[in-house]
């Protein structure tokens, strides 16, 4: 397989694998996205097509290849540094940049060999850099991380080579310039890109699913609170559906009304009204609906057939995409309150 299908290959494989990326950044179902990741090869994709298309009369177009390729690495460090666990600083693009640029451009006033042998050092740094901080780490004896970690070694390793080669033995290097063995350089940036992509994405996928189990966990926690809270409340807790069905019920609310919690849960909110205070009801409903919060006396139908009299507190619940959920309602007995407001006004009006 010559140079340029290589190359032709490289550049072609990152820019597929940046556009999957992006699919799974879109895609609210997949959360493997790790930031800078696209930017990193969607960078080295470009310089890789610009280095199958260099001519050596074009000097600038293999500068620009170079800059792309050493940022896209640049990048990939920050993925994998996100993917550990660590933060990155974001005001570090522009220095990194700046720096990449400057050492481009160092190259335009060197000759082959050198010139190669100094843009495979830079490449050799940053193909080490997230190699050593991932051999760093004890992962485990099989570790993905530490395969990863070797991977990205043995091509700083072949890279720091070729760059001894060209700058310490240039003779040798111009009698390798059209063999065979000198195309190990792309055969081993395409060989990263293969294991690195594969890995970073199983890497992700369990992050990912550590996030979910964690959330999961913690969501838990929250129910018990919640569920504690509500069980030893004075007050009677209840959540509807949006149609009003209810859809929990704390024991005090259940025992206020004469019910036990199960005979509550699936019965209509209406079905506790009266026929005189639909209209509190109806109202009641429309506010929810609309996402106005309101606080109001209304009287409730206990198992016997006897009314309560109850102040309601009621929140709207909507979805993350503003649809009505139900409602949440905090109801306090003001039954012999009530009584007693209607004793004073009977000796008021006698």
């Amino acid at each position: 397989m010559d140079l340029g299908t290589v190359m032709l290959m490289l550049a072609v494989g990152s820019f597929l694998f940046g556009l999957l990326l992006s699919i799974f950044k879109f895609n609210n179902n997949r959360p493997e996205e790790i930031p800078y990741w696209i930017a990193a090869k969607i960078l080295q994709a470009v310089g890789s097509l610009l280095l199958y298309y260099e001519a050596d009369s074009v000097a600038l177009l293999t500068i620009l290849a170079d800059i792309l390729i050493l940022a896209g690495c640049a990048y990939e460090i920050w993925a994998v540094r996100i993917l550990m666990g660590h933060s990155v600083n974001p005001g570090s693009h522009i220095s990194t940049a700046v720096a990449i640029i400057l050492a481009s451009l160092v190259s335009i006033f060197m000759e082959y060999p050198f010139r190669n042998g100094y843009i495979f050092l830079l490449q050799s740094i940053l193909y080490f850099l997230p190699g050593l901080f991932l051999l760093g780490k004890s992962y485990g004896k099989f570790s993905l991380r530490l395969i990863l970690g070797i991977s990205y070694f043995s091509t700083g390793a072949v890279f720091l080579t070729s760059s001894v080669v060209c700058l310490f033995f240039p003779e040798n290097a111009l009698s390798l310039r059209k063999s065979a063995v000198f195309n190990i350089i792309p055969i081993a940036s395409f060989c990263i890109f293969l294991i690195s992509g594969f890995i970073m994405l199983m890497l992700a996928k369990e992050k990912s699913d550590m996030l979910v189990q964690e959330m999961q966990k913690n969501l838990k926690k929250s129910e018990i609170r919640f569920q504690n809270i509500v069980e030893t409340a004075i007050e009677g807790i209840l959540i509807f559906d949006e149609n009003y069905n209810i859809t929990f019920a704390n024991k005090n609310m259940a025992s206020m009304l004469g019910y036990t919690v199960e005979e509550m849960i699936g019965r209509t909110y209406v079905s506790f009204i009266p026929e005189s205070h639909t209209d509190v009801y109806n109202y009641q409903v429309s506010l929810s609906k609309k996402g106005e919060d309101s606080v109001y006396e209304c009287c409730l139908m206990k198992k016997d057939g006897e009314k309560n009299w109850f102040l309601i507190s009621a929140k709207a619940i909507f979805d993350d995409y503003g649809n009505f959920e139900g409602s949440f309602s905090v109801l306090t007995n003001i039954n012999e309150r009530k009584k007693r407001r209607c004793s004073w006004k009977k000796k008021i009006a006698n």
